[in-house]
């Protein structure tokens, strides 16, 4: 099982440089990511990091990156927009 801990370790390594956590939550309460065929997960299977934007994004509005990681695998089962930009 993936810590929490782990989990951002995890979406560190992957983001690459200029890292910043926003948060972390268990599930998918944080994020605006809508499931569909092309990517389905039970919430209680995942992490949910929202941090910084790569490459950063110009501007005063943008949406925070989202980088959702299954518990069991550590495997990055999504990165992209969190849908926040609002």
């Amino acid at each position: 099982m993936i810590s929490q801990e782990g989990a951002i370790k995890i979406a560190e390594k992957h983001h690459g440089p200029g890292f910043e956590l926003y948060w972390i939550t268990h599930g998918m309460g944080c994020c605006r990511v809508y499931q569909s065929a092309a990517h389905s997960w039970a919430a209680d299977d995942v992490w949910c990091i929202l941090c910084s934007n790569h490459p950063r994004a110009k501007g005063p509005i943008a949406a925070s990156r989202a980088i959702v990681i299954h518990k069991e695998t550590g495997k990055i089962l999504y990165d992209g927009s969190a849908g926040d930009e609002g």
